[in-house]
């Protein structure tokens, strides 16, 4: 029987990778989009591979948009929206029972590797914990994907790093982080999607670790640019970031970095190798891919 792949939250970073990445692999024709507005998805993917993708109306909010755009739709990828915890819990699990009442087949869903105690970053990674229980309960197969960070906002922000005095400043310490990219991610939930060994399993995402100068290295080598990691303590990062993005992002970019001093964004490497058949590719790679792609990420939070 033919699947029917549905991708929320399209017109997101991470939606858009998805949505391209699952067009290669099954036709254009069994993939639909979902968002909350349409005009928008037009608008920005007029010029591009998605622009014929059939895009439905979901809105996580409006749990009636989400049962009549599930209709015809065996297979689910559910991207995690950015939105304070208890919001997304309950939006998430919109999602999640009108996937019940499409009688989906099966789901994956986009989760975050981190504890859910011990850093400015818990909140977040509970709310996740949380839907990855709504999930279970709800009787439809599921795979989920705990992701690492990505690698794309980095490589984003190297010219500000650079008025920055060409510092990477952050409280990372030497912690290694596992750096993934959206188009990594993609692969992986589309072999968890349509195949049958990947059901009811929970698996974290990410490549080969490395630390903050490392990563610095690498971006110079690729940038032309003399980054150098700036170690701040964990506080007075966080409140730098607080002022900066307000006092919702602020404690979350906090909390990511010191996740990331901690080992907390170390994860195995082989569990992609276990889901995809090959090794993640290095962040070295991940660098030239994005290179190649000459595109910046719309907003940071997806």
């Amino acid at each position: 029987k033919k699947m029917k792949i549905g991708v929320t939250a399209v017109t997101g970073n991470l939606g858009e990778a998805v949505a391209e990445t699952f067009i290669k692999k099954v036709g254009i024709e069994n993939v639909v989009g979902f968002g909350r507005n349409l005009e928008k998805a037009k608008q920005l993917f007029k010029e591009s591979t998605l622009k014929d993708l059939e895009i439905r109306h979901a809105d996580y909010s409006k749990p009636e948009t989400l049962i009549e755009a599930f209709k015809g739709i065996t297979h689910l990828v559910v991207i995690s929206v950015s939105n304070p915890p208890l919001q997304r819990v309950r939006q998430h699990r919109n999602v999640i029972d009108a996937a019940v009442q499409a009688k989906i087949q099966k789901l994956v869903y986009t989760s975050i590797v981190g504890r859910e105690n011990d850093t400015g970053f818990q909140d977040v990674v509970l709310s996740n914990r949380l839907t990855e229980e709504d999930i279970k309960r709800s009787g439809i197969i599921y795979s989920i994907s705990r992701n690492s960070l990505y690698l794309e906002p980095d490589l984003d922000f190297v010219q500000e790093y650079v008025k920055d005095n060409n510092n990477v400043a952050n409280s990372a310490k030497d912690g290694k982080c596992s750096y993934t990219s959206r188009y990594e991610l993609a692969e992986a939930y589309y072999h968890m999607l349509t195949e049958d060994d990947h059901n009811n399993k929970i698996y974290e995402i990410g490549g080969g670790g490395i630390t903050q100068t490392e990563l610095c290295k690498l971006i110079n080598k690729h940038f032309d640019v003399n980054l150098s990691h700036k170690q701040i303590p964990v506080e007075e990062f966080t409140s730098a970031r607080t002022k900066a993005l307000g006092t919702y992002l602020g404690p979350i970019i906090g909390g990511i970095y010191e996740s990331i001093s901690k080992g907390y964004f170390n994860v195995p490497e082989d569990n992609f190798f276990k889901i995809v058949g090959r090794s993640h590719k290095s962040p070295e790679v991940l660098i030239e891919e994005y290179k190649n792609r000459g595109k910046v990420s719309r907003d940071h939070t997806s």
